[in-house]
């Protein structure tokens, strides 16, 4: 047997590129990794409630400390691809029960999130994320919320291309 040299190179992983990033009910934000978050665009419907209590679970509080709420959507403007959506979300109207807000969420028309009461997923004033992979086909990446029992809300959104 003859001798082999094997070589090998590896390319860093590259990070997920920031394509969509808004503070949803809230002002404009820098993260705590730099990334930035639009005052909320892109939305129809809904309403809006900020609070200044702190929120457990995150180093980035002013993301979680405002929302759009109501039955409403967002329908954001992407080329057509595949890509990582996060919601993120605090429970900061509602104080001492579950079952007070009960919501579903459409991702371009298909529903991944049914019965969700953030009272009983996190608490009250407590960070809690929700990562979604979506393909886009249509140039246009459709978020519909859906009241089943008060509000449904959402503090922000990002989209990530992996």
């Amino acid at each position: 047997l003859a001798n082999h040299t094997i070589e090998a190179s590896f390319a860093p992983d590259q990070p997920n590129t920031v394509v969509f990033a808004v503070n949803c009910g809230g002002p404009p934000y820098t993260d705590r990794t730099g990334i930035v978050y639009q005052a909320d665009t892109q939305f129809s419907g809904g309403s809006t409630f900020q609070t200044t209590a702190p929120i457990a679970g995150t180093e980035d509080d002013i993301l979680y400390q405002s929302e759009r709420f109501g039955s409403f959507s967002y329908n954001i403007p992407l080329a057509n691809g595949n890509y990582l959506l996060t919601l993120r979300f605090a429970e900061i109207h509602y104080t001492s029960y579950a079952g007070s807000r009960i919501f579903d969420v459409k991702i371009e028309g298909k529903e991944v999130t049914a019965n969700l009461d953030l009272f009983v997923r996190a608490g009250k004033n407590k960070a809690y994320d929700l990562a979604f992979p979506v393909t886009v086909a249509d140039g246009i990446l459709n978020v519909e919320f859906r009241s089943d029992v008060g509000n449904a809300k959402v503090s922000a959104i990002l989209v990530l291309r992996p």
